[in-house]
């Protein structure tokens, strides 16, 4: 079941990514950006903490870092709304 909720939250974020790239999204949404990415962060955390398979260990460290970088990708995207 968490692995099923990882890859979900996986891959949501990788769209979201992929979105944030080909129309430049901005602050659009930013709220719900940023729950989601809190939520799959935790998650992602959590499950490596309370890993019980090697494969479980690797989900979560994978979307860890996803979530990871698109939180960098939000901290860019309002950095320049506002400063630019």
């Amino acid at each position: 079941m968490r692995q099923l909720i990882l890859l979900s939250l996986s891959i949501i974020n990788i769209i979201f990514i992929i979105c944030t790239f080909i129309f430049h999204i901005g602050i659009d949404y930013l709220s719900l950006r940023i729950i989601f990415v809190a939520f799959s962060l935790v998650v992602g955390i959590y499950s490596v903490l309370l890993h019980e398979t090697k494969q479980q260990l690797l989900l979560s460290a994978i979307a860890s870092v996803i979530a990871l970088l698109h939180i960098i990708l939000i901290t860019s995207a309002v950095y320049s709304v506002v400063y630019a």
